[in-house]
């Protein structure tokens, strides 16, 4: 089970676009949570590095 805190930018937020996503204030620590093969969904990684990876120990071996 997961939580999800939302984090408000202002005093008395009502709409979702008045919270902080939570994302913007783990980005510093989701490198080290993250597993280094892990591609997708992680900014300066590709899920198409894995694909072409995988080509090139399918074919060359």
């Amino acid at each position: 089970m997961t939580d999800i805190v939302l984090i408000p930018k202002v005093q008395k937020p009502i709409t979702l676009v008045k919270f902080r996503p939570i994302s913007n204030r783990l980005q510093d620590v989701m490198g080290n949570c993250i597993d280094k093969a892990q591609s997708a969904f992680v900014p300066g990684r590709l899920i198409s590095d894995n694909v072409l990876l995988a080509y090139e120990v399918l074919h060359t071996f």
